[in-house]
């Protein structure tokens, strides 16, 4: 997929993602104490839809956009960073901070 593939609709996003890619308990990859952060599902599609964006820690996207999500394997909720969905920009317009 391509970001041309994604769209807004009534604040959430639908957008192209990596496959597999991990959805973290909180928007980043480590704890405050320096401990690695809680993978809590994973996004098996490659074709998912955002509920809203929030700023968190910066990763190799070049920003600090996660977007909220939930996952394909056991459907909890949590972020993803915006490197493993295919934006052309981000925050991507038209999507709700959460």
């Amino acid at each position: 997929m391509s970001a041309a593939a994604c769209y807004a609709s009534s604040g959430n996003l639908y957008c192209g993602n990596a496959a597999n890619a991990p959805i973290y308990a909180t928007p980043g990859y480590t704890k405050p104490n320096g401990n690695p952060e809680t993978v809590v599902d994973r996004l098996e599609t490659t074709f998912s839809y955002f509920k809203c964006y929030v700023s968190g820690q910066p990763h190799g996207g070049g920003n600090s956009i996660w977007y909220h999500t939930y996952g394909d394997q056991t459907g909890r909720w949590g972020y993803v960073a915006a490197v493993n969905v295919w934006t052309s920009t981000d925050p991507y317009p038209g999507v709700a901070h959460c």
